[in-house]
C-alpha cells in the first residue's frame, strides 16, 4: 500500500516522545511514500501545525507535560474535523473512549504488526478529509454562484423566487415582493407560499406541475392567474428549474413572467377579429338583400319582356331562340337567388333564427348528406340583428365541418331559451377520424370551434364541447335582447 491518494503523497506530523519509536514509524511511512514532519513534544508540533500544512496528525497518547490528548483538544480548537490518529502502547479503554469522544479518527495500538496498521487508517482518514474539503470548496462556489444569481435576479423587473418542496417561498427578488405585495418580514418569518398567489382554481394545477418537476419533467411555460396579497389578479407565465441537493430535488427556483399585457392585447385583437366579422354579415345581409329586391326583380322583369316578346314572334326560330333566352334567365335568376341564399338566406331576416335554422336542419340531407331534425321550446327569444346573424353562421359552418371532417350518420338542431340566453344545440352520434373516435379537444379542432368563439365573442357568446359515450353535443349560447315592456 502506498501512502499517495489520488496522486497526492500525505504529509503528516508525527509525535513521539520515544526516539527510537519516532524514528522506526517516520521511516517505515516514508518508504510509504508518506512525508512525515517528527517532533518529540506536543508544543513543537503545534507551533508546526500552525506554520506548515499537513494532511494528518499521528500523536503518542503519552508525550510528558502535554500528553497526546491535550494535543487533540488543542487541534480541535483550531479544526473540528482535521485528521488526528492516536497510537499507545497502553491499552487503557478510558483513554479510547476520551479520545474518540473528543474526535479522533483513530485509536491504535503500539507496536503494530506491520506499518500497514497504521497506514491503512491514515490513508482512510486523509481521504475522508480531502472529500471533505473539497465539498466544502463546491459547497462555498455554489453559494457565491447563488448570491451572484440572487443579485443578478434583484436586477431583474420580473419576478424570481426560490421554495421548498412545500412552496414556502426562501428568496424573492424585490420586484417579486412588491408584484405580490408582500414583505421582506414577513419572507423571512416563511410566511409567504406560492400557493396562496394563484386564483383557487388554478392551486391544484399549479401542486400538479410542481410534482412533474420534480418528477424531472420539463414543465416552463405553465400560465397560471396570479393574485396579489390585496387580491388584485393578473395572468403570467412561468418557469421551474428543480434545486438539487445530495443529488434530489431540495426546492424550486422560478421566474414568473407578468402577461397580463399580452393577454389585453390578444383579447382587443379577438375583439377587433369579432367586429371584422359582425361588419362582414352585415355586408353579407345587404348583398343578399340586393341580389334579392334589386337584381332578382330585374331578371324576373326581364323575362317577363322576353315572355311577351316571344309570342309576337311568328318564325318558329324566333321563337326557339326566344325561348334559349328566357332559359337562361330563369338559369341567371335562379344563380342570384342561390347566391343570395349561401349570403344569407331571406329566410333569416323576414322569419328570424329559428324558421331559418329550421329550413337549415330540413336540407342538411341535400346540403350535407346528413339527415337532420329540429326542434324547438316555442317560447320567444329576442335577438339582435349581429346575434341573428352570428349565431345562424356558426350553425352553418358547424354544419358544414361536421360533413366534412366527421362521420356523423345523423344530427339534430335545438334551439331553447334559457333565462335570458338564447342555447342552440347540435348532436349527433361521435366524431371519427380514420375509424378512430376522436377526444373532445381534437373534436374541437376539427370543427374549428376557436373560429367560432371568436365569432360569437362579439355577441358575448359562446360555444361549448361535450361528449358522452357515442353522442357529442356542441352547444352555442347568446344573451338576448333586452325587450321592455311599455306600462299603460
Amino acid at each position: 500500500m502506498s501512502g499517495v491518494r489520488n496522486g497526492e503523497a500525505i504529509r503528516v506530523l508525527l509525535v513521539e516522545d520515544d526516539n527510537e519509536n519516532r524514528q522506526t514509524i517516520a521511516a517505515s511511512l516514508n518508504k510509504c511514500g508518506v512525508f512525515v514532519s517528527a517532533f518529540a513534544d506536543a508544543a513543537s508540533a503545534l507551533e508546526a501545525f500552525d506554520e506548515t500544512q499537513f494532511d494528518a496528525v499521528v500523536a503518542d497518547i503519552r508525550l510528558g507535560t502535554v500528553n497526546g490528548l491535550q494535543l487533540l483538544e488543542s487541534i480541535r480548537k483550531r479544526t473540528l474535523d482535521f485528521p488526528v490518529i492516536l497510537i499507545t502502547a497502553y491499552g487503557d479503554a478510558d483513554y479510547a473512549i476520551t479520545a474518540l469522544r473528543l474526535g479522533a479518527q483513530d485509536f491504535i495500538l503500539k507496536p503494530f504488526d506491520s506499518i500497514q496498521s497504521l497506514l491503512h487508517p491514515l490513508e482512510h482518514a486523509v481521504h475522508k478529509y480531502r472529500l471533505l474539503l473539497k465539498n466544502r470548496a463546491l459547497e462555498r462556489k455554489l453559494m457565491e454562484s447563488e448570491a451572484r444569481c440572487r443579485e443578478f435576479a434583484e436586477l431583474l423587473p420580473e419576478t424570481v423566487f426560490e421554495a421548498n418542496m412545500d412552496g414556502i417561498v426562501q428568496f424573492a427578488n424585490i420586484a417579486g415582493l412588491r408584484k405580490f405585495g408582500r414583505s421582506i418580514a414577513e419572507l423571512s418569518a416563511g410566511q409567504i407560499s406560492i400557493f396562496d398567489h394563484v386564483v383557487e382554481n388554478d392551486v391544484l394545477r399549479l401542486r400538479e406541475t410542481i410534482a412533474r418537476l420534480f418528477r424531472g419533467e420539463k414543465v416552463s411555460g405553465a400560465v397560471f392567474i396570479a393574485k396579489a396579497k390585496d387580491g388584485t389578479q393578473f395572468h403570467v407565465m412561468t418557469f421551474f428549474t428543480a434545486i438539487i441537493g445530495g443529488g434530489q430535488p431540495v426546492g424550486m427556483r422560478s421566474i414568473v413572467v407578468d402577461i397580463s399585457g399580452q393577454r389585453k392585447a390578444e383579447a382587443k385583437i379577438r375583439a377587433l377579429t369579432s367586429d371584422l366579422l359582425l361588419a362582414g354579415e352585415r355586408e353579407r345581409w345587404k348583398l343578399s338583400m340586393s341580389l334579392h329586391e334589386s337584381v332578382g326583380q330585374v331578371v324576373a322583369a326581364a323575362e317577363m319582356h322576353l315572355t311577351v316578346l316571344a309570342e309576337r314572334l311568328n318564325a318558329a326560330s324566333d321563337k326557339q331562340q326566344a325561348q334559349q333566352v328566357m332559359d337562361l334567365f330563369r338559369g341567371v335568376l335562379k344563380d342570384v337567388l342561390s347566391i343570395g341564399n349561401q349570403l344569407c338566406p331571406p329566410v333569416l331576416y323576414a322569419f328570424g333564427l329559428e324558421q331559418a335554422l329550421e329550413n337549415l336542419a330540413h336540407s342538411a340531407g341535400e346540403l350535407y348528406g346528413i339527415p337532420t331534425t329540429f326542434s324547438s321550446d316555442g317560447r320567444k327569444k329576442h335577438l339582435t340583428d349581429d346575434a341573428t346573424f352570428a349565431i345562424f353562421r356558426v350553425i352553418q359552418e358547424l354544419m358544414t365541418n361536421i360533413a366534412s371532417h366527421s362521420g356523423m350518420s345523423n344530427a339534430e338542431i335545438s334551439v331553447r331559451r334559457d333565462g335570458t340566453r338564447i342555447v342552440v344545440t347540435v348532436s349527433g352520434e361521435g366524431v371519427y377520424k380514420n375509424g378512430r373516435k376522436l377526444k373532445e379537444d381534437e373534436i374541437a379542432d376539427s370543427l374549428g370551434l376557436a373560429r367560432m368563439r371568436e365569432r360569437l365573442e362579439a355577441i358575448a357568446g359562446d360555444a361549448l364541447i361535450s361528449a358522452s359515450g357515442h353522442n357529442v353535443r356542441i352547444t352555442v349560447s347568446a344573451p338576448l335582447k333586452e325587450v321592455r315592456t311599455r306600462i299603460v
